[in-house]
């Protein structure tokens, strides 16, 4: 079912939510990017991501250059903490308030907190219902891209206002490098063979790193029914369906140890949920517009068929990477 409403018991009572900048203002002109980060448990690994988010935005030369006039101070960074159990906030408030003791930190920040783990889908749309800015950037907690990235998107932002941007590890370029483990190699390898028909012509889907026209981004977020990790599969196809671009950039990729995806638990919710949105896709729930028509992506013997060869893909990869 849809994300509920961003009110307080929908979001199980926030344990802290606000806007803050090193003015000591509640509120600023609108942002021109939103950065969303979703967390689970990430005491260790965010100290490192933020400093680096600050010291990028910071500088805001590189910035201002991208995007011609855009004012590039005024950055807005949401971190969701999804039912985190250890200090992820008080690392998030920490971090905040020594941002805002340097004068030339000009950036707003919002704190969306709740008790119950709920799946990163649901920390996402949850970010993205906070969010105030023209863009939306969705970033891993991990900062497995480096934020520097950005910068491979902007120019691109600025000739296709009205596309999604994303991050991709499939797409070669001499001046990238991607670095994966197995375990991701495969689960990539799996969601090509399932999304030929969801997301054609995308190669990474998955990729943490993704940025959004502000607008669209509320748009196709209020119809998301999909709150584990296949949620950007359903987004992304959401924006097919309706006619949006969607353009792959190669970038820059870590891997960076400590990472929640269990191959064998995730990769099969990963596979119930494609199917599901394959079947929502079926029934026209995707439909920005009215009418527009609803179509069969599926026949139930395709489904049965695509199950199949999916569950033998991942036992044959599983042993190869077993041996």
């Amino acid at each position: 079912m849809p994300l509920p409403e961003p009110s307080a018991a929908a979001i199980d009572v926030p344990i802290s939510t606000g806007h803050h900048n090193g003015n000591g203002h509640a509120r600023q002109p609108r942002p021109w990017l939103s950065v969303i980060i979703p967390a689970y448990n990430e005491e260790d690994r965010l100290p490192q991501t933020l400093a680096e988010l600050g010291a990028y935005f910071l500088k805001a030369i590189p910035l201002e250059d991208k995007m011609q006039h855009q004012p590039p101070r005024w950055i807005e960074v949401i971190l969701v903490s999804d039912g985190s159990t250890d200090a992820t906030t008080r690392v998030f408030q920490a971090w905040l308030e020594t941002m805002a003791n340097n004068p030339a930190w000009h950036c707003q920040a919002t704190l969306v907190a709740y008790p119950h783990r709920r799946g990163k889908g649901y920390a996402v749309a949850a970010g993205i219902r906070q969010a105030r800015g023209q863009w939306c950037l969705l970033y891993d907690a991990d900062a497995s891209t480096p934020i520097e990235e950005l910068e491979r998107l902007l120019p691109l932002a600025w000739q296709h206002p009205r596309a999604v941007l994303i991050g991709s590890r499939a797409k070669a370029a001499t001046d990238t490098a991607v670095t994966a483990k197995w375990q991701r190699r495969l689960l990539g390898r799996v969601f090509n063979r399932l999304l030929g028909r969801l997301t054609p012509g995308i190669e990474d889907t998955q990729c943490g790193f993704k940025l959004f026209p502000g607008k669209l981004a509320k748009a196709l977020f209020a119809k998301q029914t999909q709150f584990g990790f296949a949620f950007d599969v359903e987004i992304l196809h959401m924006a097919l369906r309706n006619g949006v671009s969607v353009l792959e950039v190669p970038i820059n990729w870590r891997h960076v140890s400590g990472s929640k995806i269990h191959l064998l638990a995730d990769g099969l919710k990963m596979l119930l949920s494609v199917l599901r949105i394959a079947l929502n896709s079926g029934w026209g729930h995707y439909r920005l517009r009215a009418k527009e028509p609803a179509y069969r992506l599926y026949s139930p013997g395709q489904l049965r068929q695509t199950v199949t060869q999916a569950e033998r893909l991942f036992t044959s990869e599983e042993k190869q990477s077993a041996g």
